[in-house]
């Protein structure tokens, strides 16, 4: 028997889109974890993206009061995709209603910003997820790897590049791509 968690997304720009198809692939891609993700409201400030992301992922509803997705009883995690600048504000809000959250980075636009949204998820021991979706890529950890490893020499320097588009392989959101 699968448990339903109420989510409730605020932004629907693309990465509010990307994590709202990724919360659909749950059950399909880990059906061992008995958790069913439940598309209870969304909500942006651009009504007719908010309106649109409601009628083709599959929300209950939406609305354009990100305040009114964490009043939702029915909505135990607060996902953040908004501009980094309403991060605070958000994060505080749904913290202190007792709300899961999952934030995408970079969670405040300053080290003392960021600082202070780990105190406020401290103080309500919430539990809290940002998302560093590169971090543990094959690719990622084989870099990595060979860099602990000494195989490489003495590095001072390394820049990666990510020469592939991982939605085209991965569960989240496909973009349609464009010639000419």
């Amino acid at each position: 028997m699968s448990k339903k968690i109420g989510i409730g997304i605020i932004g629907m720009g693309w990465m509010g889109q990307a994590h709202s198809r990724s919360y659909l692939q749950v059950p399909l891609r880990f059906p061992e974890s008995g958790l069913k993700p439940h598309l209870v409201i969304c909500s942006d400030n651009v009504p007719e993206r908010a309106e649109q992301a409601r009628e083709t992922i599959g929300f209950d509803t939406y609305t354009t009061n990100w305040q009114e997705v964490i009043d939702r009883p029915d909505v135990q995690v607060v996902n953040i995709t908004t501009p980094n600048n309403l991060h605070v504000e958000i994060v505080r809000a749904a913290a202190s209603a007792g709300k899961q959250i999952f934030c995408e980075k970079p969670v405040g636009r300053t080290p003392e910003e960021t600082a202070q949204i780990a105190q406020i998820a401290r103080e309500t021991k919430i539990n809290t997820c940002v998302g560093y979706n590169y971090r543990y890529a094959p690719m990622v950890q084989h870099a990595h790897n060979l860099m602990q490893s000494g195989q490489l020499g003495d590095l001072t320097h390394y820049r990666g590049r990510f020469f592939f588009s991982r939605h085209r392989y991965g569960p989240l959101y496909r973009r349609s791509h464009q010639t000419g």
